[in-house]
């Protein structure tokens, strides 16, 4: 059997899909830096550029000489994203988290912030979940919620949880004795 593809002297590149182009770039790895509880003003805020740099500065002089910060995001909720050039893999920038901790709280003359691994998320939606709401009390709170879930659900229980639960709709919406949707 013969198989004829087309006849073309100057064949077309193959188009790059957006799974090619992920896998081509360099991987870098972030780490976040807990301050939402800090409530900093936006204006309290220093610039992502100066984030690096100083702290760069003090890596350097560490014994996590090796760590290179390429850039810095504040978040919405007012946390700080750090990553690290493409030579900075998360098991060299993980240790060094916590002197990049205290050399933030120093410049915010506040206790060392927690760090952790800045990894994508996954979003469950459970359907199904008794509110708690009844005659007397208010929906669950996201803490009551996570610790109903991890006794009486198996599957959220296996989960790594990063954040507490959060209802879909407005807490008040729910009524007596129901379950969300």
């Amino acid at each position: 059997m013969n198989l004829h593809f087309h006849d073309n002297p100057s064949p077309k590149t193959p188009s790059k899909n957006f799974s090619a182009i992920a896998r081509a770039k360099p991987s870098t790895h972030s780490i976040m830096v807990d301050l939402a509880h800090w409530n900093l003003a936006e204006s309290d805020h220093p610039p992502v550029e100066t984030i690096c740099k100083n702290i760069n500065n003090d890596l350097a002089a560490s014994s996590h000489s090796t760590v290179r910060l390429i850039a810095a995001k504040w978040t919405a909720k007012g946390n700080l994203i750090l990553t690290g050039d493409v030579s900075t893999s998360l098991n060299v920038l993980l240790p060094a988290a916590s002197h990049i901790a205290v050399i933030i709280g120093a410049r915010f003359a506040k206790t060392a912030p927690k760090t952790r691994a800045n990894v994508k998320w996954s979003k469950i939606l459970i359907n199904g979940v008794p509110t708690g709401k009844s005659q007397s009390r208010e929906p669950y709170t996201p803490d009551e919620c996570h610790q109903a879930l991890l006794k009486n659900n198996p599957a959220y229980a296996s989960l790594t949880i990063m954040q507490k639960p959060s209802w879909v709709k407005a807490p008040s919406s729910y009524k007596a004795n129901t379950a969300s949707l």
